[in-house]
C-alpha cells in the first residue's frame, strides 16, 4: 500500500517520505498475513521507534518471535 508523503509531517528524525514508506511497509506486512519475509528493517523500525513505541526485544528476530510468530500472537498484537 502506498501513502502520500504530503499527509505526513517531517521531523528532525524522519522525512515525510520516510514516514509514508514506513507506514506502507507496515500495512503491506499486515495485509500479507504477517510473513517473516515481509518483516523488513523498515517495518521493525516503524514499530519500535516511531509509530507504536513497542519495546525492541533486543533485535528484529526477537521482536518478530514475540509478536508475529503464530496466529495467536498476531491476534494478540492486533487487539
Amino acid at each position: 500500500m502506498k501513502f502520500e508523503a504530503e499527509r505526513f509531517t517531517a521531523t528532525k528524525f524522519d522525512s515525510a517520505e520516510d514516514k509514508a514508506k514506513g507506514l506502507g511497509a507496515l500495512v503491506s506486512f499486515i495485509q500479507a498475513g504477517f510473513p517473516e519475509s515481509k518483516f523488513t528493517r523498515r517495518v521493525y523500525d516503524v514499530l519500535y521507534l516511531h509509530i507504536l513505541g513497542h519495546i525492541a526485544h533486543y533485535n528484529q528476530a526477537g521482536f518478530y518471535a514475540k509478536w508475529f510468530a503464530s496466529p495467536e500472537l498476531q491476534f494478540k498484537w492486533l487487539r
